[in-house]
This record gives C-alpha cells, sequence and structure tokens, in this order.
C-alpha cells in the first residue's frame, strides 16, 4: 500500500470576493499542506502567515509540492474527498492531472457535471483557462470520486454577485493569456451548455436549471465585458 504522507498537496484558492468569503475558503483548506491564493484581480488582504499569495497561474510551475488542487472561493469539498485525493495522488499510474466531479447546488438545483474539472494536477503542469472559462491544469487525466460541491445552495441574489465577483477575476486570467473580447460571441454558451447537459442529482431542477445555466452564461459574458473594459482602459492610459 502507498503511504500518502509522503506526497504533498497544497491547495490554490481563487480569490474572486476576498474578505469573509476567501477567508472561509482557506479555512476548508487547513487540511492541505501548503495553501495558496490566485489573485489575478488583487481583491485579496490580509492573509494569514501561512498562506502563500501569487497573482498569475504560472507561479505555480515553481511550486514546492506533489501536487496542487484548484478551489473557487465557493467551493467545498464531499467529506470523504480529501481522503481519495491523498490515496489518488500516492499512487497515480502516471496520470499527472485528474478530474474532479462537481456537484452544482445553486437555486434549487443539484446537478452532476458530466465532464468533471481537471483541478488536481502534479507539480509542473500548467494551469489554463479552457473553454467556458473553467480554470483547469492543462492536461487530460483520469477521474476519481473525490466530489467539488460548488454553491453550497446559495440564493439567486447571492449567486448573481458570487459570479460576477469572479467575472472580474476571469478577465484578469484571460487578460494576461491573450484573451479576446470576441470569444463572447460563442462561450457563453459553452459555459451554459455544461449545465443544461448535467446528470440530474437527487432533487428535480426543473425550470430551475435553465436558470443555473444563465447565470454560468453571466459569468461569462461579464468576464469577457470587463476584459473589454481592461484593455480599453489601457488604450486610454497611453493616449
Amino acid at each position: 500500500m502507498s503511504d500518502t504522507s509522503t506526497t504533498t498537496l497544497a491547495v490554490v484558492v481563487l480569490a474572486a470576493r476576498g474578505g469573509e468569503t476567501l477567508a472561509a475558503a482557506l479555512a476548508r483548506a487547513t487540511w492541505a499542506d501548503g495553501r495558496t491564493v490566485l489573485d489575478p484581480a488583487r481583491v485579496a488582504s490580509a492573509l494569514p502567515a501561512a498562506v502563500a499569495l501569487i497573482d498569475a497561474p504560472a507561479a505555480l510551475e515553481d511550486a514546492v509540492f506533489d501536487w496542487t488542487l484548484v478551489l473557487r472561493e465557493d467551493d467545498a469539498l464531499a467529506p470523504e474527498a480529501v481522503t481519495r485525493i491523498r490515496e489518488a495522488i500516492a499512487d497515480p499510474r502516471g496520470a499527472r492531472v485528474m478530474r474532479l466531479p462537481v456537484l452544482e447546488r445553486t437555486v434549487g438545483v443539484d446537478v452532476m457535471l458530466r465532464r468533471g474539472s481537471a483541478r488536481l494536477g502534479a507539480r509542473g503542469v500548467p494551469l489554463t483557462l479552457r473553454a467556458g472559462l473553467e480554470v483547469e491544469f492543462d492536461a487530460s487525466g483520469p477521474r476519481i470520486d473525490a466530489p467539488i460541491v460548488r454553491g453550497a445552495d446559495v440564493v439567486l441574489a447571492e449567486a448573481v454577485e458570487r459570479l460576477g465577483a469572479e467575472a472580474g477575476t476571469l478577465a484578469a486570467l484571460a487578460d494576461a493569456a491573450g484573451g479576446h473580447p470576441r470569444s463572447m460571441l460563442w462561450e457563453p454558451f459553452v459555459a451554459a451548455w455544461r449545465i443544461l447537459v448535467a446528470r440530474r442529482g437527487s432533487r428535480r431542477p426543473g425550470l430551475a436549471r435553465l436558470v443555473v445555466a444563465v447565470l454560468e452564461a453571466y459569468r461569462v459574458v461579464v468576464a469577457y465585458a470587463k476584459l473589454w473594459e481592461r484593455r480599453r482602459d489601457r488604450v486610454l492610459e497611453l493616449a
């Protein structure tokens, strides 16, 4: 049997709203060997002394930990997930990236995304923005049974605020990656489609599934709108 204690794992939290929301996300990750905040939009402040701060995904390629798990501020791991993640990275069987199931819980929806999310990556694997502005590691890999729970039954008003704040962070990441605002023409549909084709959970989502799909599209539209604003402001500063 592999010794899980010899393989180190860090959690990286993608900052969006900062403040108490970010603090709560970091508190949920105290089990990790290290914690880092990825904050390209610079919303974080007063972080605990043991938490590292970076402003670009490229900084993770020089990480000292064997594996990295990326979480959004509103993500939480299912109770059994930590043990399964530790076991998977102790005996990865050649895998450099692993996909985790994502359970969406917003405005009455309880659905499991079909593809999962490539959020668990070995040292040196680059972090990137995939279609639909999903922050994932840039490689394929097996799916392990370690669910990420997203949303935690937030109401509509909170969901809109949460996704709007996250859009600013995504805009900063897209700006650094050379993204173009014209991607607004198709990427919102990619984000919405993931929700529409997701597997049903224990509750009947009904019309609420469509609402969540629209919210995901909104997140991407606002991110590209903020990207356009960033580019415009730089041009005005140079004029």
